[in-house]
């Protein structure tokens, strides 16, 4: 891929601190891939087989989990298979400023059949009780 001299000497202000591609039981790190696709600040990625270098062999669904970077602050964002992810410098994904991230959701199980386990981890995050394996 050819990259012009601005490209090169001006740095980026979107930059992709994490990215973590997975089905809730395999994970790969993908943050470098990721990064090559931030083009003039913007990120535009599709998640699906053909755009990642490792492969998920399950029938769960998965996702692509980002930890950014811009000038207002530090984002996460998600993208589902086959959806269309694009984050610039006016996103605003989840801030994940200290102590600004909450659960807004939690369950375990698979899209046919799971638990919502909500007020368990409003209880861990109220008493501040770590989650040890």
């Amino acid at each position: 891929m050819a990259q012009s001299i601005d490209r090169i000497l001006m740095p980026q202000q979107l930059v992709v601190l994490q990215a973590m591609y997975t089905d809730g039981f395999e994970s790969h790190d993908v943050t470098h891939f990721v990064n090559q696709f931030v083009i003039d600040n913007q990120l535009t990625f599709i998640l699906n087989d053909q755009t990642l270098p490792h492969r998920i062999q399950s029938k769960r669904i998965k996702l692509l989990l980002i930890k950014y970077q811009i000038p207002s602050g530090t984002y996460a964002a998600y993208v589902l298979q086959d959806d269309l992810l694009v984050i610039n410098l006016d996103s605003e994904g989840y801030d994940l400023s200290p102590g600004e991230l909450e659960f807004v959701c939690s369950a375990y199980g698979n899209e046919r059949k799971h638990q919502n386990i909500m007020n368990k981890m409003k209880h861990y995050q109220y008493f501040k009780w770590s989650i040890s394996p």
